[in-house]
C-alpha cells in the first residue's frame, strides 16, 4: 500500500495544485472543480520525478511552491545529496529549470521521467 506524502498546496489560475509524493512517484495534481471558478470539474495529474531519483541516490525530503520577483510561480524541491529542484508553472505546465536545478545527474535523470494526464472528475 502507497501512503501519499503532501508537502504543499497553493492556488494557481483557479486551480489546486498539490505537490505530493505518493510510494516512488513525485507528483502535482491540479484540481479544477466548479466551486473553484467557470472551468468544469477535472483533475491533472504532472509527474515530476520517481523516487528515488536515482538507484541509492536522492530521495526528495521537503518540497515547497513559491512565487519569484517577476510573479513566475515554482516549485522547488530539495533532497539529499545537496539535490536542488525547480521547476516553472508557465503555458499551464510544470517545466524544470535545469539551471537552477542540481547535481546533473538528478537533472537529467527528472528531465527525462516528465509525464502529464488530465482527465474529468469521477473517472
Amino acid at each position: 500500500m502507497n501512503v501519499s506524502r503532501v508537502f504543499d498546496v497553493i492556488l494557481l489560475d483557479n486551480h489546486l495544485h498539490v505537490c505530493y509524493q505518493n510510494g516512488g512517484r513525485f507528483a502535482v495534481q491540479e484540481i479544477s472543480s466548479r466551486w473553484l471558478g467557470p472551468s468544469a470539474a477535472s483533475v491533472s495529474r504532472f509527474e515530476l520525478a520517481r523516487i528515488p531519483i536515482v538507484p541509492g541516490g536522492v530521495v526528495l525530503t521537503n518540497a515547497a511552491f513559491g512565487v519569484l520577483a517577476n510573479g513566475t510561480k515554482t516549485l522547488m524541491a530539495q533532497g539529499t545529496g545537496n539535490a536542488v529542484l525547480l521547476w516553472e508553472y508557465q503555458h499551464h505546465e510544470w517545466l524544470l529549470n535545469e539551471e537552477a536545478s542540481g547535481p546533473e545527474k538528478v537533472k537529467q535523470r527528472v528531465a527525462a521521467e516528465y509525464e502529464h494526464w488530465t482527465f474529468p472528475s469521477g473517472q
